[in-house]
């Protein structure tokens, strides 16, 4: 099975090993080119599941995150839910701020 361990912000290492790897996102794209991309990603490496949420502006020149949000880990399948959910909620109370910051942003 193909892995991704995430190094740095924009550098993911690729491989083969034991680890899995989900994303959901929900796109929005405009005729200026730019884009707001809600993201989940889920991943199950070396005994842990890891739950990145993210919230980005994306355009031409690449993407900027407009949120520092934190990471959820789990050892077990209930506690993956849960972050997996807490951070989905997380998501959505941004949406909002999300909004009016993508509308004010000039990159």
């Amino acid at each position: 099975m193909t892995t991704l361990r995430r190094r740095e912000d924009e550098v993911i290492e690729y491989g083969i090993g034991d680890g899995v790897g989900i994303d959901w996102y929900a796109d929005v794209e405009f005729t200026n080119g730019r884009a707001l991309s809600f993201g989940l990603e889920l991943s199950w490496d070396g005994g842990e599941w890891r739950v990145v949420p993210g919230i980005r502006i994306t355009h031409r020149a690449g993407q900027d995150d407009l949120f520092d949000l934190a990471d959820r880990y789990a050892v077990d399948d209930v506690d993956m839910c849960n972050s997996l959910l807490g951070a989905a909620r997380e998501l959505a109370s941004l949406r909002d701020e999300a909004l009016e910051l993508f509308r004010s942003w000039s990159g």
